[in-house]
Parts: structure tokens; sequence; C-alpha cells
């Protein structure tokens, strides 16, 4: 899995975090939310076969505060966990 930051153009939010080079357009989707969608602070982590393969986090961790978003934030988490193969 590859170690990268990325900053956005528009409201440079600093990515941090790994992402394995398949799942490369799901970090740009996550750096667009910044970008274009008003994404303030957020993390992203993806699980496939018991390996993670996407854990990123970036931007405020709380709005209007000079808190950055850090591996450690405390998050609302939400799991989705297909019962039936995609067909």
């Amino acid at each position: 899995m590859e170690n990268t930051m990325v900053k956005s153009v528009d409201t440079d939010p600093v990515i941090e975090g790994q992402c394995d080079p398949a799942f490369e357009p799901l970090k740009e989707a996550f750096v667009e939310n910044f970008r274009s969608r008003g994404d303030v602070g957020a993390a992203v982590s993806v699980v496939v076969d018991g390996r993670t393969v996407v854990d990123i986090w970036g931007g405020e961790a709380s709005p209007g505060q000079p808190l950055i978003y850090t591996a450690a934030a405390i998050c609302y988490p939400f799991l989705f966990r297909p019962t039936d193969p995609v067909r």
C-alpha cells in the first residue's frame, strides 16, 4: 500500500494515510469532496478480505477551529457489508 499525501488546489486540505494503487479513484473522489462539495473533515477506511486497502483522512476535525483531522480523530463509524455478492 502506498503512503501518500495529496494537497487540494482550492481548499488546501492535507490528505494523509495509505491507499492501494488499485483504489486511487476512491482517493481522488475523497479529495474532490473537499475541492467542490464543501467537505471540511473526513476519513475513510476500506478493508477487503481482511486487508486494509484504503485508510485516509484529512481536513479539519472541528470546523472553524484550528484542529487538524488526524488518524486519532473520533468519528461516527459506518459499516457497509454486502450480504450477497455483487452480480
